[in-house]
């Protein structure tokens, strides 16, 4: 009769899971994203330069310049047009 597998393997089978989330989401059972982002090292980059293309065109519904929104979310000015094309090529593909 075979048993459980011994070793590293079988500890880690018996290991309780306390799922504890992080700052995107308190669950990561229940997360929405596809890939973690503690697993994925462009996951961090990405989250933010959503999160700077919502207030970018917020700023810029609101009457801000470019230059003035790239000074108020503390980005530069080229990283603020570059966010800018991101959002007309998203606009583009839906």
């Amino acid at each position: 009769m075979a048993g459980p597998p011994p070793g590293p393997d079988r500890s880690a089978l018996d290991a309780i899971y306390v799922d504890t989330g992080c700052h995107i989401h308190p669950r990561c059972l229940a997360c929405p994203l596809p890939v973690c982002i503690l697993d994925d090292p462009h996951a961090k980059q990405r989250a933010a330069a959503t999160g700077h293309r919502r207030s970018l065109l917020r700023l810029l519904e609101h009457g801000h310049t470019i230059p003035q929104a790239a000074r108020l979310l503390g980005v530069p000015r080229r990283t603020a047009y570059r966010l800018l094309c991101r959002v007309d090529k998203l606009a583009q593909t839906h």
